[in-house]
């Protein structure tokens, strides 16, 4: 007897089913690779080529490769040895009065050319003071001599003490080393009380050589 149910008669794939057609989204494409162009590659090549060689010459001079180095080879260190005894006597001489004397390493002669007082410089002066312009000269005989501003100082007629100074605007004596036949001229400038002053002048071993007796302005 036939079914009362209609689907009972139906076989597997008789019955059409709807079809479930789910919709995935499609992906971007891949952005495109990044290039530079061949103006910067070939600047950005140049550049590391001779960052490179840079490099490499640095390290050749400061390793160093004696046969690519030129340099000169060191002056030899000069040995000096102090005298010995006892210091010359203190010479008490005047403007324009060469003396000889004798430093720790050499002799020679000394001589203050000439004396000014001025209140004006590059750089005011104390109250109550004015500068002491001396210019000195030395001449090397035997060994060397040496010149150092600490090797000048002045004192008033109360024994006090004053030392060589900047700000006078004469040119000063260079510090240096005389040795035989060599001359240096130049200027002592000290700030005193304007009178009598006597302008003292040492050796290397601060021991007093000569004493000027300059007068006051």
């Amino acid at each position: 007897m036939p079914s009362s149910d209609p689907d009972r008669d139906l076989l597997p794939g008789d019955r059409s089913y709807p079809v479930d057609r789910t919709v995935v989204p499609e992906e971007p494409p891949p952005p495109p690779p990044q290039t530079f162009p061949k103006p910067l590659l070939i600047l950005g090549a140049v550049l590391a080529l001779a960052l490179l060689a840079g490099a490499f010459v640095w390290v050749r001079i400061e390793l160093g490769d004696p046969a690519a180095r030129h340099d000169p080879p060191p002056d030899p260190l000069t040995t000096l040895a102090p005298r010995t005894g006892t210091p010359m006597p203190l010479q008490t001489v005047g403007i324009g009065q060469r003396v000889q004397i004798q430093g720790l390493y050499g002799t020679g002669s000394f001589m203050a050319v000439r004396h000014e007082w001025s209140q004006e410089g590059d750089l005011p002066t104390s109250l109550g003071r004015q500068y002491l312009n001396v210019e000195v000269r030395y001449d090397s005989g035997e060994g060397s001599l040496f010149i150092k501003p600490d090797f000048f100082a002045a004192y008033d007629v109360n024994k006090n003490e004053y030392l060589s100074t900047i700000g006078s605007g004469k040119d000063p004596i260079q510090p240096q080393e005389l040795k035989n036949g060599q001359s240096a001229t130049g200027w002592v400038s000290i700030e005193v009380p304007p009178g009598r002053t006597f302008f003292v002048v040492s050796d290397e071993g601060i021991n007093p050589l000569v004493m000027v007796d300059i007068p006051g302005p």
